[in-house]
C-alpha cells in the first residue's frame, strides 16, 4: 500500500505563496499558453498537418499547377501560399494571433484567424463545400500538453516558495 503524508503546516504556510503570486503568474501563464497555440498553429501549418496532428488532405493536382504558375515556392503544400492566412512562412503579423491578452482583471486571453485578411480560412478550418476540411484553426493536441506542463511547472515553484 502506498501512503503519502502531508504535512499541514507547511501547506498552510506556502499558501500565502500561491494567492500572492497567482494573481501576478496566471495571467502570465494564459497568455504564454495563447503565445504557445499560435505558434503550434502556424508551425503545424508549415508542416502539412492539422490541430490533431494529421496530415492535411493532398491538394488537388489542379491547384497545384496552378499555384506552380503563380510563382508559389511550396505549390504542393496546402494553407500556405500567401502566408496571409495560417502565418506560414511568413514574419510579422500574419496567420493566428492573440488578440487579447489576459491580465490581473481579465482571466483570459483571445487568439483570432486573421478574418480580415483572409475571411475564406474559416472555409478552409471547416471544410465548407467544395473545399475539404483542413483543421489549421484550434488549440492544438501539442499546445495542450506544453501549457498544462507550463502551469505544472509554475505550481510546483509556488509550493516550494
Amino acid at each position: 500500500m502506498l501512503t503519502l503524508n502531508v504535512e499541514a503546516t507547511k501547506l498552510l504556510k506556502q499558501l500565502k505563496n500561491i494567492v500572492g503570486d497567482s494573481v501576478v503568474t496566471f495571467p502570465k501563464l494564459v497568455n504564454r499558453s495563447a503565445e504557445i497555440i499560435v505558434k503550434d498553429m502556424k508551425d503545424g501549418a508549415s508542416k502539412g498537418v492539422d490541430i490533431t496532428g494529421q496530415k492535411f488532405k493532398s491538394l488537388n493536382p489542379i491547384t497545384v499547377k496552378k499555384k506552380k504558375l503563380k510563382g508559389f515556392t511550396r505549390p504542393s503544400l496546402p494553407l500556405t501560399a500567401t502566408g496571409q492566412m495560417t502565418g506560414s512562412f511568413k514574419a510579422g503579423g500574419t496567420g493566428a494571433y492573440v488578440k487579447k491578452r489576459a491580465s490581473a482583471k481579465k482571466n483570459f486571453a483571445e487568439v483570432s484567424a486573421p478574418n480580415v485578411k483572409a475571411p475564406y480560412s474559416i472555409f478552409h478550418n471547416e471544410g465548407i463545400d467544395p473545399l475539404p476540411k483542413r483543421e489549421w484553426f484550434g488549440v492544438p493536441t501539442i499546445s495542450e500538453q506544453k501549457s498544462i506542463k507550463l502551469f505544472e511547472l509554475e505550481i510546483d515553484r509556488l509550493l516550494r516558495g
